[in-house]
């Protein structure tokens, strides 16, 4: 007797098998057909062995240099640097270094590399990749960035991840015409505040993380407007509200704190930063180093929107609509000489924490402690008594000022501020119900 195998199991058989039936009492046959099929269902459950996924390090770290302009040279003096600092670097397989650099000098062609150490402690320089260098390629496009920063953290996994940013820039401020923020200065050309912005929170949402820290070694970027654009991004921005010096970070120095897990790792990077030219500090100029200062800030970007709240509170409190204010006691960062262009004398980096207490503190005394205690959270600042100024060519002083600097619409500033309206922090802080 045979026995129709789909009216007993309506199920599909698939992967080639072959079933051969033999002529039996249905009932062993069901059996043994049981048997089979059990055996079949479990041996589709059983699943390969998943591919190893790359070890986690502690902190990747990439160096992004910007230097197809005329800071060319300290760039590649800074990669020189990086690399001595890296073999400084204790346990450095739990971490990873990788720099980026595009300059008119030995990286004309731009490269990605991994630094490693080998067996006898010699840093190795691993090319991960390099980039077309016609005129074409812009190390500050936001594609070109986006893709390079995603190549670098997701090709390296870890912990935390840290960001440094070295170039020219000009904080919020808009180049070369009033159009945009901007960072970095790839022959003339440079991204957008609110296009980097969107670079790293398309690259933070990849790594599912955000950046521990960005060091901006780059001038005017302690604004609270940068600030507030990357706070979706980053834990904490570490750089300079005025000029920084000549020859950037000191990395053969720095580069150890980069990779600090410490709970204060970001106050730890600024005093690396801070104390060599704090050491080497005189007030003067000097041909063999750098002895003219350096301003830096830490801010702590989980106190910022409370921060913005309260500031906005004041500021909404005290003033009337579109009043005018008499800054000239005011500490500003920006110190613009004479020329034809727009810029000329103006200020548009305030102290902001000197202007609150100029007009504020004895409006509302209250208010105004409570706003002073989220600043203290919020911003970490150390800062040599004068610093050097190559807009002026000369010492400036640092008395008075904090570390964070903010734009204050007023007459006579209306292209400025009319770009100033596209900005995020120009609503949250309070001056569009200000009227301006």
């Amino acid at each position: 007797m045979s026995l129709n195998l789909k009216t007993l199991l309506p199920l599909k058989i698939t992967n080639n098998y072959k079933l051969i039936v033999f002529s039996m009492k249905p009932s062993i046959l069901s059996a043994l057909l049981a048997f089979f099929l059990l055996g079949l269902v479990f041996t589709s459950c059983e699943k390969s062995d998943p591919e190893p996924q790359p070890k986690k390090s502690k902190r990747t770290v990439l160096v992004y240099l910007v230097g197809k302009n005329d800071i060319s040279g300290h760039l590649e003096d800074d990669y020189e640097e990086i690399k001595e600092g890296f073999s400084k670097l204790k346990s450095s397989e739990d971490f990873n270094l990788l720099v980026f650099i595009s300059n008119t000098g030995s990286f004309v062609t731009p490269t990605l590399l991994k630094l490693e150490s080998n067996k006898e402690g010699r840093v190795i320089e691993k090319i991960i990749n390099t980039y077309n260098s016609s005129v074409e390629f812009n190390s500050t496009d936001s594609d070109v960035m986006r893709d390079i920063l995603l190549e670098a953290y997701s090709r390296y996994p870890s912990e935390s991840y840290g960001l440094v940013l070295e170039s020219h820039a000009d904080g919020w401020m808009p180049y070369p015409s009033i159009k945009a923020r901007w960072f970095g200065d790839d022959r003339k050309k440079s991204i957008t505040i609110t296009d980097l912005a969107k670079v790293l929170e398309t690259v933070t949402h990849s790594i599912g993380t955000k950046l521990d820290y960005i060091l901006f070694d780059a001038c005017f970027m302690q604004s609270i407007e940068v600030a507030y654009e990357l706070r979706h991004s980053v834990k904490h921005i570490i750089g300079s509200a005025t000029e920084i010096p000549g020859p950037g970070g000191p990395y053969d120095i720095l580069i150890p704190s980069l990779f600090d897990l410490s709970a204060n790792y970001s106050k730890h990077i600024l005093d690396s930063y801070f104390e060599y030219y704090n050491e080497l500090y005189t007030g003067y100029r000097s041909t063999l180093s750098w002895t003219m200062g350096v301003a830096l800030s830490t801010i702590d970007l989980q106190y910022l929107e409370k921060f913005t709240e309260q500031t906005k509170q004041l500021l909404t409190s005290t003033f009337d609509i579109r009043e005018t204010l008499d800054l000239s006691e005011i500490p500003y960062y920006d110190n613009r000489g004479g020329s034809s262009s727009y810029y000329s004398y103006k200020h548009f980096y305030f102290d902001i924490y000197y202007f609150m207490e100029y007009f504020l503190v004895d409006q509302n005394k209250n208010l105004f402690a409570e706003w002073q205690k989220t600043f203290n959270q919020l911003v970490y600042y150390r800062t040599t008594p004068k610093v050097y100024t190559a807009h002026l060519g000369k010492m400036i002083s640092m008395e008075d000022t904090h570390g964070l600097s903010f734009y204050i619409p007023r007459l006579g500033y209306e292209p400025m501020t009319e770009h100033y309206k596209t900005h995020q922090w120009y609503r949250a802080g309070g001056w569009s119900d200000l009227g301006w």
